[in-house]
């Protein structure tokens, strides 16, 4: 190097991640074809969307880019509410409908009322979102 000092050869080494036994359970985070999802909203407007695939046993919050730090704040507290139905061995679609059923949280947003909406595949939504 050309200031002198060395490097520990392990900052170089690739990094993994092995899920340990008994750790927390999640849904899957990605899902291929159609999802249903629903808005999440708070005094502002749109924070993002919860979407959800029982055949994938998938669900998962997509901040919306305009909203920035709070929208990326509400996805750390929506994924540990997520967390909580899963643990419970609830289905996506009961998560979310019991997520909807559910108080606000204070800086997470609440479900926005109505029906879940269809898209074409949750990267297709994460597209959208990236555009609100």
């Amino acid at each position: 190097m050309s200031d002198g000092q060395r490097r520990n050869p392990r900052f170089e080494e690739p990094l993994s991640f092995t899920p340990v036994p008994g750790g927390p359970e999640d849904y899957a985070n990605t899902a291929d074809g159609p999802v249903r999802y629903v808005e999440v909203v708070d005094g502002k407007g749109l924070l993002g969307y919860l979407w959800f695939q029982d055949a994938a046993d998938a669900a998962d919050f997509i901040p919306c880019k305009s909203r920035g730090v709070e929208s990326r704040s509400a996805a750390v507290q929506w994924g540990r509410r997520l967390r909580v139905h899963k643990e419970s061995g609830l289905t996506p679609a009961q998560a979310i409908a019991g997520l909807a059923a559910e108080a606000p949280a204070e800086t997470a947003g609440r479900v926005a009322p109505g029906e879940p909406a269809e898209s074409a595949s949750e990267s297709a939504l994460r597209e959208l979102a990236a555009t609100k």
